[in-house]
């Protein structure tokens, strides 16, 4: 049952990120159709949970369905298609990152957009580069408002929780090579276990 805060903000919770950051608390609060209560509410959930998905339709994998097999890649050319005016510079190259956070990924160049065309007065997000470092998605770029910066940093809080292979929920693991996995790509469960 969806609790007050998902209603409110019509988002689905999978489980509650750790605490949010100054810019989350302005991506909520900076406009009047999200309701001031939300960031207290949101401040007073409990810390040891993994992702959640705010961005629609971002969908967090509970069981491993997905495996390296089918999760889709990551292609610079499929994001240049599907938002031009994000990905509009051509210096950028390449996303640097795993194909696991493609499902993130898309949610936040989706949900990035769409502010975008609804506040023309914004200036245009343009990506400079995407990234993985130490097991956490970096997204740079120019332009765009408080709510942007506030979507960026829920989603690079989110990669944090996030399997790099699969989408599933994943913990930081290694200590001079540090990534985020589940327990079936970091080797801690076999793919037969449950």
């Amino acid at each position: 049952m969806p609790s007050n805060i998902e209603k409110m903000l019509n988002i689905t919770i999978i489980n509650p990120p750790p605490l949010l950051s100054s810019a989350t608390k302005g991506m909520l609060t900076a406009y009047p159709e999200v309701p001031s209560t939300a960031t207290s509410t949101l401040d007073s959930l409990h810390q040891d949970y993994s992702p959640v998905a705010i961005f629609q339709p971002l969908k967090v994998h509970t069981q491993h369905t997905k495996t390296m097999d089918t999760t889709p890649e990551i292609t610079l050319a499929e994001f240049r298609e599907r938002h031009p005016l994000l990905f509009s510079d051509p210096s950028v190259d390449d996303i640097y990152c795993s194909r696991g956070w493609r499902d993130l990924l898309v949610s936040l160049c989706d949900t990035l957009q769409a502010h975008l065309d609804r506040h023309p007065e914004v200036p245009q997000v343009v990506v400079a580069q995407v990234k993985s470092k130490f097991g956490e998605l970096h997204f740079f770029y120019d332009g765009g408002d408080s709510y942007c910066m506030g979507a960026v940093a829920l989603a690079e809080q989110i990669s944090l929780k996030t399997c790099e292979q699969c989408g599933a929920p994943g913990k930081q693991i290694g200590d001079r090579w540090v990534s985020t996995l589940c327990p079936m790509h970091d080797g801690s469960t076999q793919a037969g276990e449950s």
